[in-house]
């Protein structure tokens, strides 16, 4: 059987990267042990290690959030590499001290320098997505009101609002894709059928001729459930079980409360459908399922003792079935007619709610699917809820008046450039050539303003969409976007007398060419 997790690895990069942090990892745990060992062994004094240990690791749980913050604002290529090349320093240095019994000072500064390692689990997770392919939005990784904020305003832009709607879709096919793998073609499925049938086909065969059995001790079971049931849904099934022994106990030429042992292995393969049949209209069978699972178990021991093997080839029938068991589900889950919603390609929109739903279906499922298909669900799952996340938090922490101001940034700009430029040349030069290339001035000036904003406008949307890039990064943009909206304001005035001007110029150009003449 192929192991699952040679899966993982075959996403480009994978292994660099989960050598990477298995190394980064090692001094975790490693290094307090470490500094005790290593100076009780050449000092010999317990209490120096303990200290420089505790020096060491207290430093460090005040450094890492801290190193963290710097992440978050600056990314991780400006803070993780200088923090680590000062953290491995240390460590020699802090080693070259104990060995070469320096002074004891150096040993404490020298942790104390150490602990600026940053905290690699966080790193290792930041900026990742459980599902390959999926490239996370800036705002999903840095989780901050304005970043969430910024982004709507780029999805609402004319400008970078088409990347961003692009990358989701990439996203949404990446999800699709990662869970497309576990649905078998017809052909596959009809091969895998016809293997389960063949692999079970021996036991049957024994089921056929292996006679009857006493069914006394299960009708007594049942007879108990019937009446002693925690709820009227087991009730009802157990009734419906008593039917069927009584029916199939009283079929001709069997012996009194003798059962084939043929039809009692199809009581215990068809339980879960007589449940639902005794309750059509109930939503929730599992309460039931529960109650009658010791009584399927005694079903079991029954016939294996009869049919020796029967429960090793049971618990082959449940493995040969959940591959398809899984391409029904995900199949279902990914049919478009089935869908609540689909994309622009006419894709199924996977929720966290459809996929919390199949996963808790399959809890209760007779057979169930592949452990892979499972992690697969519950990997988009999360890459689903962490998308809904960084959406969600603008309600609690954001604030209208914030986003309309944003989406003035990046919509907005000098847009009074052009009138203002036009007018004033209108109103200093005159004359029908002056205005006329007022005009023109004006209007060119306005297209390099338009121009201007929308470069703005596409680098911010780019931003958004990199996991890797810094909130200080983002800082810059908005500060940008914020003197354009500054320049904006302080033209208006100049637009307003401009404008005038420009009238004036043009109703005196009559005047003045007849005083030429």
């Amino acid at each position: 059987m192929q192991n699952p997790y040679s899966e993982i690895f075959r996403a480009p990069g994978a292994k660099g990267f989960a050598a990477a942090g298995f190394v980064a990892r090692l001094p975790i745990a490693m290094a307090p042990i470490g500094i005790v060992a290593m100076l009780s062994q050449t000092h010999g004094e317990y209490w120096l290690a303990g200290a420089v240990s505790a020096t060491y690791a207290l430093a460090n749980a005040f450094l890492a959030p801290q190193i963290s913050r710097l992440v978050d604002r600056l990314g991780q290529t400006r803070i993780v590499v200088p923090t680590t090349v000062l953290s491995v320093l240390a460590f020699v240095i802090l080693i070259a001290a104990a060995n070469q019994h320096w002074p004891i000072w150096t040993l404490f500064v020298s942790a104390l320098l150490a602990a600026a390692m940053p905290s690699i689990p966080a790193m290792v997770r930041a900026g990742n997505d459980p599902v390959a392919g999926v490239k996370p939005t800036l705002a999903q990784v840095l989780q901050t009101p304005k970043a969430v904020q910024l982004e709507r305003a780029a999805r609402n832009n004319p400008i970078s609002g088409p990347d961003i709607a692009a990358q989701d879709l990439q996203n949404s096919a990446a999800r699709t894709q990662a869970l497309q793998q576990s649905v078998l073609s017809p052909a596959d499925e009809l091969a895998a059928r016809r293997a389960r049938k063949a692999n079970f086909s021996p036991i049957a065969d024994a089921l056929q001729n292996a006679g009857s059995v006493d069914v006394g001790p299960l009708r007594f079971e049942a007879a108990n459930l019937a009446q002693r049931g925690n709820n009227a849904m087991t009730r009802s099934a157990a009734n419906k079980v008593l039917s069927f022994i009584d029916d199939n106990t009283a079929k001709a030429g069997a012996d009194e409360g003798m059962m084939p042992i043929a039809d009692l292995h199809t009581l215990q393969h068809d339980l879960g459908t007589i449940v639902k049949q005794a309750n059509p209209e109930a939503i929730n069978t599992s309460q039931a399922l529960h109650e009658l699972q010791p009584f399927k178990s005694a079903i079991v021991n029954t016939v294996d003792s009869i049919v020796p093997g029967y429960q090793d080839a049971l618990r082959r029938y449940a493995q040969d079935s959940a591959p398809i068991r899984t391409s029904q589900t995900i199949g279902d889950l990914l049919n478009p007619t089935k869908a609540t919603a689909t994309d622009l390609n006419n894709e199924p929109v996977l929720t966290a709610a459809r996929i919390k739903s199949v996963l808790s279906k399959d809890d209760r499922a007779p057979f169930k699917m592949t452990p892979q298909a499972r992690q697969d669900l519950e990997d988009v799952q999360a890459s689903i809820q962490s998308r809904n996340a960084a959406q969600r938090s603008l309600g609690p922490t954001g604030s209208p008046t914030e986003e309309n101001r944003l989406n003035r940034l990046m919509q907005g700009g000098a847009r009074h450039l052009g009138a203002g430029v036009g007018g004033a040349v209108g109103f200093g030069a005159g004359g029908p050539v002056g205005s006329l290339a007022g005009a023109l001035a004006g209007h060119g000036a306005d297209m390099l303003d338009r121009y201007a904003q929308n470069r703005i406008a596409g680098s911010v949307g780019r931003l958004l969409m990199d996991p890797n890039a810094s909130a200080d990064a983002l800082e810059r943009y908005l500060l940008l976007q914020g003197r354009r909206q500054a320049l904006d304001s302080a033209l208006l005035p100049v637009n307003r007398y401009g404008g005038v001007g420009s009238v004036a110029g043009l109703l005196a150009s009559p005047s003045r060419s007849g005083g030429g003449q």
